[in-house]
Order: C-alpha cells, then structure tokens, then sequence
C-alpha cells in the first residue's frame, strides 16, 4: 500500500528551520484560519513574524496587505513585525515585487520582509529591511560594510540581507 507523503507547509518548514538554529521562539495561534504567530526573543530584542504562504509571485502585493492588517495587533507593542514568505515550488520574481512594494512605502506596519528558501534542512532567509517602516529595526546596529542588521544577524543566523533603496 502506497503512502501519502504530507505537503510540508511554510509553518513547519519555519519551525524546522528555527530548531535546526537552536533558536527560542513562542508560536500563538490566534484563530483557527490564520496562520501562527511566531515571537522570536533573544537578548538583543524580539521579532514577531508570521509566515504566508504564495503560489505565485503576483500573489505576493495581496500577502503584504494580509500582512499589514496582521501587524496592526501587535501595534500596541512595538516589536518589530516580519512577514515570512514561503512558496509551494520554484521561486520566480519574488525579489522584484517585494522590492517594488517597499520602494513606494505602501507598508510602514513591516518592518523587515523574508524569504524563506532552499530545501528542507537546507533553507535559509533572504531579508529585505523597509526603510519606510514605523517600528524599523534598529539603524544603531546596522553595518554598512556588510549590508546587513546585526540585530536580526544575532537573533536569524544563515540569512542574506537585501537593502532596498529609493527608487530613482
């Protein structure tokens, strides 16, 4: 008899990619639709992030809407919110919608926003940082030499980090 092998979800691959980093996180559902949330601490600071799921790079304008209604409850707290994109199959152009979202500030609830990549056991984070964002992350530990937040480098390791500069 033949076995259905389960659909991995963006929920379980995050959770697997924060066990394999040893990394501390509280996962809080708060309705039986919505995906969980997922309060990252460490002792430089939280992160709250949530992961999306997308079939497509066109739906991704609708998952940071999604997302920035999302955010409007943890408003009152002032943690920084990161939205995890996860696509079911190989990425497309991911990259340039995300960064065209950001360039015009449609979202300042987001602070930073994720890929989540790569196979499972292999994945990684490709972090774009909003510039426009209310509750941005912290500009005192940024390296400029590097391109990357140390705050989220500490708290996320194994992520690349893009800036998304004006648009010209």
């Amino acid at each position: 008899m033949q076995t259905v092998k389960e659909r991995r979800t963006g929920e379980t691959s995050f959770q697997d990619y924060l066990k394999r980093f040893s990394i501390r996180y509280k996962a809080t559902v708060t309705t039986k639709k919505a995906p969980p949330d997922f309060v990252i601490e460490s002792p430089y600071g939280a992160v709250v992030a949530i992961v999306l799921e997308y079939d497509a790079s066109t739906e991704i304008q609708d998952k940071l809407r999604l997302a920035q209604k999302r955010s409007k409850s943890f408003k009152k707290n002032k943690v920084p919110f990161m939205p995890i994109l996860y696509k079911r199959g190989l990425p497309g152009l991911e990259h340039r919608y995300i960064q065209e979202a950001l360039q015009v500030g449609q979202y300042p609830e987001i602070s930073a926003i994720a890929l989540l990549e790569g196979k499972p056991g292999q994945q990684h984070l490709r972090i774009f940082h909003n510039r426009f964002a209310k509750h941005s992350l912290d500009r005192r530990i940024f390296d400029h030499e590097k391109d990357k937040n140390l705050f989220l480098a500490k708290i996320l390791p194994n992520h690349f980090f893009w800036i998304v500069e004006d648009a010209i």
